[in-house]
């Protein structure tokens, strides 16, 4: 090899090729098999099933928390304050629902809920 200094790139592609750990680039030995990096903000999905008369139609914690909301009576503003989100997100919410259970009206899906068995299944 020459005496000429090397570049930048040179010396990154020396080190990956190399499996080197210098001064501009690193590769790790081995990638641990992380899913989540913090233990405790990993949150278990847990999927909320409406019955039999609705087969293979479950709603997510969020979905279903929205719901419960709903039912309860409180409006869209309420129910973002309670919480923690927008208004906007719990319309998002409710609008992935009610196209799960092909419904258009906010009413339509109360009277659809009421006749699964998402009542029996989830607890506020």
């Amino acid at each position: 090899m020459s005496n000429k200094p090397k570049t930048y790139w040179t010396q990154v592609l020396d080190e990956v090729l190399n499996d080197k750990t210098v001064k501009y680039f690193t590769i790790p030995k081995k990638k641990p098999n992380i899913l989540c990096v913090n233990e405790s903000r990993r949150r278990i999905l847990q999927q909320y099933s409406l019955g039999p008369n609705f087969k293979n139609i479950t709603l997510t914690q969020r979905e279903a928390e929205c719901v419960g909301y709903v039912l309860k009576g409180l409006k869209y503003k309420a129910i973002a304050a309670k919480m923690g989100l927008s208004r906007r997100t719990v319309e998002t919410y409710l609008a992935n629902v009610r196209n799960k259970v092909n419904c258009h009206t906010k009413a339509k899906l109360i009277s659809l809920i009421a006749q699964s068995d998402f009542l029996k299944n989830y607890s506020s």
